[in-house]
């Protein structure tokens, strides 16, 4: 005899899992997810794993030794600074947003996906395809779906589009902490085999630092954020004016690196880069030294790109170094590549800047050396 789903659902909310809800939110997502869609995902209502057609996929990036990536990456703490916003504008489960607050958890759905195809790009590789996971309390209509919304707009970016197939809403009392929500994507990309990234081969003293521009702090480097200008505030009026002098400036929707690096597979000119970094946590410090080889030192000058100034602000209301600072925040540079030579330079920043809009500068050099990078704060 079938169980009685409303008898079920009324004794689980008691324990503070809202099922109804969490399939209200699923049907708000499900015309995003669906959007992501293309002529390669075998999409099945209901199943429990999603499929790709990997041989056509394989067959359309004429890839004649493909080889698989796999990546996972969180949102982290960001999401709590954008509660803050949500929370100063009353709002109702399910609404379409207008006022700035709201548009938050879109940008960082965006973000996420960005981030997660560009670590899938940092081994030279396509992204193909995501699944996310949504940790709560309870259920945000609203906030669930600008999330799988900026998710799949960040997809069909690609050609063909990263399909979303899958993922995973579960809401947990007693373990995620109330009115906050944790967000995870995972990525799976194809590389050709004699074009994957290997970096610490490839690489070589007089190559060149190619530093493309940021667009705020992405999505690293904010639990110290909230620390020094939303909890230390010292009341609710300064809390205030600091979400709205700084958020709009800080919380952006972020370059679609992955778009570069797909570009330059297609043209061929990825041959010339010998290593790609995602400038996240860590910094320039920590992403560009994993990349480097034994006796190779990155050298980099500070005043070879135009740092935004809101960085110095934050540099002095969090009461930390320069070094610090570099070490936490991207400080106006979110992805690099390391280039053979100037003249191959010369062709990649002509065609970032004249195909995707985005500033790109040379930011430093591999000379010889122990195996570290070394920043001149020139300015």
């Amino acid at each position: 005899m079938a169980g009685d789903k409303t008898d079920t659902g009324a004794a689980y909310k008691a324990a503070g899992v809202d099922i109804g809800k969490a399939e209200q939110a699923l049907e708000l997502m499900r015309p995003h997810i669906a959007s992501t869609q293309n002529q390669y995902s075998l999409d099945e209502e209901g199943s429990f794993a999603g499929a790709i057609d990997i041989g056509k996929v394989i067959e359309h990036f004429h890839m004649k030794a493909p080889i698989l990536t796999l990546t996972i990456d969180g949102a982290g703490t960001v999401t709590i600074a954008a509660q803050m916003a949500m929370d100063q504008v009353p709002h109702q489960d399910g609404c379409h947003w207008c006022a700035f607050p709201r548009k938050y958890h879109h940008i960082i759905g965006y973000n996420l996906a960005a981030h997660a195809c560009a670590d899938t790009a940092c081994r030279k590789a396509i992204p193909i395809a995501i699944v996310d996971n949504i940790d709560s309390t309870d259920v945000d209509l609203f906030v669930h779906e600008q999330l799988v919304a900026g998710m799949a707009t960040c997809c069909r970016e690609f050609n063909p589009s990263v399909v979303i197939v899958g993922g995973e809403t579960a809401q947990m009392p007693g373990l995620v902490v109330d009115g906050q929500v944790g967000v995870v994507v995972a990525a799976t990309g194809l590389a050709h085999l004699d074009r994957l990234a290997h970096p610490k081969q490839q690489i070589k003293p007089g190559h060149l630092l190619v530093g493309i521009e940021a667009n705020g702090l992405h999505l690293n480097g904010w639990s110290k954020v909230r620390q020094v200008m939303f909890d230390q505030a010292k009341d609710a009026q300064e809390r205030q004016m600091r979400l709205e002098r700084f958020l709009p400036k800080i919380l952006l929707k972020q370059p679609n690196y992955a778009l570069i690096v797909v570009d330059q597979i297609e043209r061929g000119t990825d041959l010339y880069v010998t290593g790609l970094a995602h400038i996240t946590g860590g910094g320039l410090y920590d992403n560009i030294e994993r990349l480097l080889p034994e006796g190779c030192r990155a050298v980099i000058s500070t005043n070879t790109w135009a740092r935004p100034v809101f960085y110095d602000a934050l540099i002095d209301i969090a009461g930390v170094t320069l070094e610090q600072g570099y070490r936490m925040w991207n400080m106006g540079i979110g992805f690099v590549q390391i280039v053979d030579s100037r003249e191959n330079v010369e062709r990649i920043i002509e065609r970032i800047e004249s195909k995707f809009d985005l500033r790109s500068w040379i930011i430093g050099e591999i000379v010889e050396g122990e195996r570290t990078v070394t920043i001149n704060f020139d300015n």
